[in-house]
């Protein structure tokens, strides 16, 4: 059963759990350009209510800091991250396996673009685990989609009992 729809909201169930790849992966993924581009900060509110936003913050600074040119001073931003996400008893502190947590403070020495490579990639994989699982059957969620497919179907026209195929 496919959805015909022009809005660009999920309606099926397999849309609804998309892989929160597609929410992280976008081009320009924390522009604050284009009303239609809601769905990160509305992740980004459910993590703040379940006082997990550092997640979140950790991989958008991950993303910002592989962006980062080389003549950046890659080891002072490195160490700063770290400092503030990685290291045990951050401000901040992600929940990281001590493998990883020890990998990633031996990547400081290069300070490449790739340091934060596998310690981003697991917070990445414990949000599409956990988290994100929870902010799809969250009551936030709910409401914007509820609130996108009634605007969707008010502004197409569409009739509500012909959208399915």
């Amino acid at each position: 059963m496919e959805l015909l729809t022009s809005c660009a909201v999920p309606f099926s169930a397999k849309d609804m759990k998309h892989r929160i790849g597609f929410l992280l992966h976008k081009a320009d993924l924390h522009s604050d350009q284009g009303a239609g581009n809601i769905g990160l900060p509305a992740f980004a509110t459910f993590l703040k209510s379940e006082f997990s936003e550092e997640n979140i913050e950790f991989w958008m600074v991950c993303e910002d800091y592989k962006k980062m040119a080389p003549h950046e001073s890659l080891a002072a931003k490195a160490n700063d991250i770290y400092d503030k996400y990685v290291a045990v008893n951050s401000p901040r502190e992600v929940n990281l396996d001590s493998a990883t947590r020890e990998e990633t403070r031996k990547n400081l020495q290069i300070a490449g673009p790739s340091c934060f490579e596998e310690a981003q990639k697991k917070i990445f994989l414990l949000m599409e685990k956990d988290s994100y699982r929870r902010f799809l059957n969250s009551k936030l969620f709910l409401d914007m989609t509820q609130s996108a497919r009634n605007e969707c179907l008010l502004t197409d026209n569409i009739n509500p009992f012909h959208i399915y195929l």
